[in-house]
C-alpha cells in the first residue's frame, strides 16, 4: 500500500556543518547533559537489557502546550482539577504524552503527591527535570528542581534518616543503612515517598544543590560520587552520549527522550548477524518542539560521516516497507493517523563528541487548544505527543524491528 500522497517525505543525506558547530558552543550548559554529568559511564547503565535511560523535562511539557495551566504546587494542580478548568484539561492532554522519566512520576500525582512535603521536604511541583536508568531493581533516580535542602534535611530527620558527609555533599540514609536501601518492609509503605516508598523502602538519597539523586542500590550511589570526585567518567562525557544529544538539543526544546543500547533494545539476531551498513552504538528517540512543530526524532549515532550516510538509504527503505507487529499494516500508516505531515532522513555530525548522527525526523502540527470531536462524538483536546508515544509504545512492544542492527530484515 502506497503513502497518502499528502505525505511530504524528504530523504536528506547530508552533513550539517553549521548547526554542529553552534552545538559544540552552546549546548554543553543544556539541562540533559548536566544531568548525564551524574551518571557513571559503566556497564551496569549501558548493558542495561534494553531499559533506556530516560530523561523527562516536566516543566517543558507544561510551557510548550498552547493554554495549558502552569501549577506550581500540587494544592493549585488539585484546585484547577476540582473546578474543571479548561487549562487543566490542556495540561492533562499535555502530561498524557509523558513518556520517559521515572516510572511513578504519573502514579504520584494520584496517590501520594498531597503529602510530599512532609515525606521527603519538597512539592511534586518542585521538580523541573527528572531522569531514571538501571535495571530493575537497580534503578536510580535523578531530580532536578528548586528544591529547600533544608527542608529536604528536616523531612528525612523526621523519618530518622542520618546525614553524613561525603567531601561536601550530604548523603542521607536510613536507620538501616545505605547497604540496605533494596529491603522491603510493607509496614513502613508510603506512596508520598517517591524513593521507593512504594515498597516501604529506606533508599539513599545524595542531595546536590538542584539535584537529588536516589538507588536502593548502593553501589549505584559509590558510582555517583566517584563521577562527582571525578574518580569515574559519566556518560555526559561519553562521546555516543554527547553526540546524541548534540544532535537532538540543536532542534528545538526538548521534552523527554530514551537513550538505548541497539544490542538489547530490539528484537534481533546476535551482533555477529550485524548488516554492515547499520552498526552504531547507541539510539535515542526524542520529543521536541520547534513552534509550529511538534517533531519526534530517532538518533542513530555512529563512528564517523560515511557510516551514517550509508545506513541513511538503508533505514528509509526499511521503515517504508515495515510492518507492525502489533497493527499488522505498514508502521508508516500507523503514524499518519496520528497527525504525521512529513519525515525526513538527514546526517549531523557533532564537533563536541567527534561522531555522526543519522537523524529520523518525523513532524506533525503542535496540537491546539481547542477541542475536537473524538470518534465516539465526544469533544476533548488532541494530545500532545502522539507520535512520540507510538514509537515509544512499540519501542516496548518490540516493534522497532526497522531499527535493529541485525542483517536481512525487511
Amino acid at each position: 500500500m502506497q503513502h497518502k500522497l499528502t505525505l511530504l517525505l524528504l530523504v536528506l543525506i547530508v552533513i550539517l556543518p553549521g548547526t554542529a558547530t553552534r552545538s559544540a558552543q552552546d549546548s554543553g550548559d543544556h539541562p540533559l547533559l548536566r544531568m548525564l554529568a551524574l551518571i557513571p559511564d559503566v556497564p551496569s547503565v549501558r548493558e542495561n537489557n534494553g531499559i533506556p535511560v530516560a530523561y523527562l523535562d516536566r516543566h517543558a511539557v507544561e510551557t510548550k502546550r498552547a493554554g495549558a495551566a502552569q501549577p506550581h504546587s500540587w494544592a493549585e494542580w488539585r484546585a484547577l482539577s476540582d473546578t474543571h478548568d479548561p487549562s487543566f484539561a490542556l495540561w492533562m492532554a499535555a502530561f498524557d504524552s509523558v513518556a520517559a522519566g521515572p516510572d511513578w512520576i504519573g502514579q504520584i500525582l494520584l496517590n501520594g503527591a498531597e503529602d510530599m512535603v512532609d515525606a521527603v521536604g519538597f512539592d511534586y511541583f518542585d521538580i523541573t527535570r527528572a531522569l531514571s536508568y538501571g535495571q530493575p531493581p537497580a534503578v536510580t533516580d535523578i531530580l532536578e528542581g528548586d528544591f529547600d535542602i533544608s527542608a529536604v534535611g528536616i523531612a528525612l530527620s523526621n523519618r530518622e534518616f542520618t546525614e553524613t558527609d561525603r567531601n561536601g555533599i550530604a548523603l542521607w540514609c536510613g536507620l538501616a543503612g545505605c547497604e540496605n536501601g533494596l529491603d522491603i518492609d510493607f509496614a513502613a509503605i508510603n506512596m508520598a515517598n517517591p524513593f521507593g516508598g512504594r515498597l516501604g523502602r529506606t533508599q539513599p538519597l545524595v542531595v546536590l544543590p538542584g539535584y537529588l539523586v536516589s538507588s536502593p542500590v548502593y553501589d549505584r550511589i559509590e558510582d555517583t560520587f566517584n563521577v562527582l570526585t571525578g574518580a569515574q567518567s559519566s556518560l555526559a562525557d561519553a562521546p555516543d552520549f554527547r553526540a546524541a544529544a548534540d544532535a537532538i538539543i540543536r532542534t528545538g526544546t526538548l521534552l523527554q527522550a530514551l537513550f538505548l543500547d541497539p544490542n538489547t533494545a530490539f528484537d534481533s539476531p546476535p551482533p555477529d548477524n550485524a548488516d554492515p551498513l547499520l552498526v552504531y552504538s547507541l539510539a535515542a528517540v526524542a520529543q521536541v518542539v520547534n513552534d509550529p512543530d511538534e517533531l519526534t526524532l530517532i538518533a542513530l549515532v555512529f563512528d564517523d560521516v560515511s557510516q551514517a550516510q550509508a545506513a541513511a538509504g538503508l533505514v528509509e527503505q526499511r521503515l517504508s516497507a515495515y510492518e507492525s507487529l502489533v497493527d499488522g499494516r505498514l508502521f508508516t500508516e500507523v503514524l499518519e493517523e496520528r497527525g504525521l505531515v512529513s519525515r525526513d532522513v538527514a546526517v549531523y555530525f557533532s564537533e563536541a563528541a567527534g561522531k555522526s548522527v543519522l537523524i529520523i525526523t518525523f513532524r506533525k502540527s503542535l496540537p491546539t487548544d481547542g477541542l475536537q470531536q473524538d470518534e465516539s462524538g465526544l469533544e476533548r483536546y488532541e494530545p500532545s505527543g502522539l507520535i512520540f508515544r507510538t514509537l515509544v509504545n512499540a519501542l516496548y512492544q518490540r516493534d522497532l524491528n526497522w531499527l535493529a542492527p541485525a542483517a536481512g530484515l525487511e
